[in-house]
């Protein structure tokens, strides 16, 4: 047999990868899988308190700018009714400018009045819920931390969280600063619904007109129908359509004085 020149490649022999053990946490450390759990289990309480009082928040400040808003209507009413009785007694143009200016400076100057207490009101408010806030906060850290210790997770928890016992009580001027804000925000929400309400009923007010001028046109071809029906010619038909729509046209809405 005929000898090979080359030499031998030797086969790479394969070395047995370890074989991985997957291992759970409770299999290792029971404090830790516990620590786990109760860890979780504050994060949740946390949570639903955080919306508590947010939700309380919101309908407080919501509760105070919507009744000033309600004065506020409620007050226009009343001096749009007494400028109306007030402007039938005036003897003449200057004297109803002199009335309108007159009430128009009572509305301004109450409207302020209800501003003011709507202000007043919101800070007492914030006051009272930024002390409330830290309570329940604090209530319920402190709880969190007793339960720790009760489950013998102290020096785990601490060795994780060192941060944890010394934040105890929440920052009371971070929590008013945050509410001054959310009052911000309520307003400026309530000031642009209630624009867009003024313009959805302008834009009702403006589709209605709509409305009454189509009447107005059908009820316009309906006496044209009728007088072509009667044999009339068309030059008269036409000055008579010319003659009602100079009749029918409405009589235009004198302007507010």
């Amino acid at each position: 047999s005929t000898q090979s020149t080359g030499k031998k490649k030797k086969k790479k022999k394969l070395r047995k990868q370890p074989t991985r053990v997957k291992v759970t946490l409770s299999e290792t450390d029971p404090k830790k899988l516990a620590m786990r759990q109760m860890l979780e289990k504050h994060t949740l309480e946390t949570v639903a308190l955080e919306d508590e009082l947010n939700r309380k928040k919101i309908e407080m400040v919501n509760r105070i700018i919507s009744d000033a808003e309600s004065k506020k209507r409620a007050l226009k009413k009343d001096i749009q009714g007494q400028l109306r009785v007030a402007l039938q007694n005036a003897s003449d143009t200057d004297d109803k400018n002199a009335i309108v200016m007159r009430y128009a400076e009572m509305l301004d100057r109450k409207t302020g009045e209800i501003e003011e207490e709507k202000k007043k009101a919101l800070k007492d408010m914030m006051e009272k819920l930024a002390d409330e806030i830290v309570e329940k906060k604090t209530a319920l850290r402190k709880k969190q931390l007793a339960e720790i210790d009760a489950a013998g997770l102290t020096e785990e928890v601490d060795a994780a969280l060192p941060h944890l016992r010394h934040n105890i009580v929440p920052n009371r001027s971070k929590i008013a600063e945050d509410l001054e804000k959310l009052a911000k925000q309520q307003e400026i929400l309530a000031a642009e619904m209630k624009k867009f309400l003024a313009e959805d009923q302008a834009r009702a007010e403006m589709s209605m007109d709509s409305d009454m001028k189509r009447e107005l046109d059908r009820e316009m071809e309906e006496r044209c129908r009728r007088i072509t029906s009667l044999g009339s010619k068309t030059a008269d038909v036409t000055e008579k359509v010319r003659e009602m729509a100079s009749s029918s046209t409405p009589a235009p809405t004198p302007a507010p004085t």
